[in-house]
This record gives structure tokens, sequence and C-alpha cells, in this order.
């Protein structure tokens, strides 16, 4: 598989996102984070690390904190991956 054969659109701005949260973060799970965020390749690789980075969010800042930052990123996976196994509004009520 080429890198071209790699692209997939919509997957950088949730990169991006998801790379901007892990910065934030203390410790050494900054960097780790970001090292496995820079490096996933699809959609659902980058899904698998949001459950990480969700844990490690809420262990910083707080429960509440950490899904609110969440969900501005699962909007950007629903956008670009409608399929997404995230939350729905419509899963709650």
């Amino acid at each position: 598989m080429s890198a071209e054969d790699r692209v997939v659109p919509g997957i950088d701005p949730i990169r991006a996102a998801m790379l901007h949260l892990a910065a934030g973060l203390r410790g050494g799970r900054a960097t780790v984070l970001a090292e496995a965020i820079g490096g996933g390749r699809d959609l659902p690789e980058l899904f698998e690390l949001r459950r990480a980075l969700v844990h490690a969010l809420a262990t910083d800042r707080g429960e509440l904190h950490a899904l609110r930052q969440m969900m501005r990123i699962d909007a950007m996976f629903l956008a670009a991956w409608p399929e997404a196994p995230v939350t729905r509004p419509a899963d709650l009520g």
C-alpha cells in the first residue's frame, strides 16, 4: 500500500485536534499519545486512540472536561466517517 492509498479525507483535522489535546497533558503521556496519534494510519485506528486520550484527559482534568473536549472530536469523526462508533445525541434519549 502506497502513501497515497492511505490518504483519508478528513483525517488530518481530526489528528490535529487530537494532537492539540494530547499536547496539553502532563507528564510522559503527552509524548506517548502524540506519537501514537501521529502514526495513526486511518480513522478506525485514530478512533481506537480516542479511548486512551479520553482516559488521559479525565485523569488530568476530570471526566467532564474530557467528555466536553471529545464531543467536538466525535463530531469531526462523524463528518469524516458516518459509521464511526460514537454516541450520537439520539442514542442518549
